[in-house]
């Protein structure tokens, strides 16, 4: 009896010691199953977003260059591209794009034009600059100095300028090249407490340098679009007494329209409003406009960015955009292209 008992104890023993083994595979089965179906969910989440980004992406390129055709259209008729009045401010207000069921787009358009070439602008009329906004002559000299030596291409030190030498050894130095973004300007020796507060945040004299200035490269400041404070600047650069009433006679406010063009395209149509600004730095059309093509669906956003103008040498190259991808100057008829791109997408 008792062998029989330890027997039966035995056998009951070794089949609680299989059922828990059973058990453990089972349970270790499941969590390999949630861990391959997690997986696989991850991946198709990554792949439906990728499709979503995609299709996006292309909706962005057909509304950009939708854009550009249109914008093409008002060379042609025109003759330039003078002002937004011109109606290229409204792009797709006439329903003339249809983009894929569940998709919207936002354009916006921005001429660059109508500020001061940062990179363009010289020494003196830089110093005059400063000089307009309150500065003496010996503090205006040193401002001045001290940001070609920041930006110009050699290592020579300007009278009152700072190049590599006299700056801190952790400090970042002068790159010898165009300003890239105007948060920079805190790099700048003495910039620092110029345009920023004591908590590193922009002050009023930064905010009125961004209002005035472009970082972007091109020959002359469009009157039609500029603000009556580039206006003011422009004539200071050179000396030349500044009407208020200049602003509003740009606009056609203060003349008879009969023909519905308020915009200039030139300095005799100008003169016959009763006005006239110095030919210095001065132009009646752009040559650089910012495109932003915003096309969302559902929380889905791409973002499309591209500079279109004339380019400052004789041809246009390609152009890599933000992601490296190259994209194919657009052909045009006017001589503007495609000059830069950048990408983003929020898929959240």
């Amino acid at each position: 009896m008792n062998v029989k008992r330890k027997m039966f104890s035995c056998c009951r023993v070794r089949r609680g010691a299989l059922l828990l083994f059973v058990l453990g595979m089972i349970a270790m089965l499941s969590f390999v199953m949630v861990q391959i179906i997690n997986y696989a969910q991850t991946q198709f989440q990554s792949k439906a977003s990728d499709m979503v980004a995609n299709s996006m992406r292309l909706d962005a390129y057909n509304a950009l260059y939708a854009v550009i055709a249109e914008l093409e259209e008002f060379v042609e008729v025109d003759g330039g591209l003078y002002s937004a009045d011109q109606g290229w401010g409204r792009c797709f207000s006439e329903g003339r794009v249809e983009l894929p069921s569940g998709s919207e787009v936002e354009i916006k358009i921005e001429d660059l034009c109508s500020k001061i070439s940062l990179p363009n602008i010289s020494h003196d009329d830089f110093k005059a600059v400063f000089e307009f906004l309150g500065f003496t002559d010996v503090d205006a000299q040193a401002i001045a100095d001290c940001f070609f030596d920041w930006t110009d291409s050699d290592d020579a030190v300007r009278q009152d300028g700072a190049e590599k030498d006299d700056y801190d050894d952790y400090s970042a130095k002068p790159p010898n090249r165009p300003l890239e973004s105007f948060s920079e300007l805190r790099l700048i020796k003495g910039f620092d407490v110029l345009f920023f507060d004591e908590n590193g945040a922009p002050n009023e004299l930064y905010e009125t340098f961004t209002r005035i200035f472009s970082l972007e490269q091109f020959r002359e400041t469009n009157v039609n679009s500029a603000s009556a404070e580039v206006l003011e600047v422009l004539c200071e650069m050179s000396l030349y007494d500044y009407d208020e009433r200049i602003f509003d006679a740009i606009r056609g406010k203060t003349v008879p329209i009969s023909d519905g063009i308020t915009w200039l395209k030139n300095s005799e149509e100008l003169e016959s409003r009763g006005f006239s600004l110095p030919p210095k730095n001065i132009g009646y059309q752009t040559s650089r406009l910012k495109i932003e093509v915003r096309v969302k669906r559902g929380l889905a956003e791409y973002v499309l960015c591209a500079i279109y103008g004339t380019p400052l040498s004789s041809s246009a190259s390609n152009t890599k955009n933000s992601t490296g991808n190259v994209t194919k100057a657009a052909d045009t008829k006017s001589g503007f292209y495609i000059l830069k791109i950048s990408e983003r997408a929020d898929n959240d």
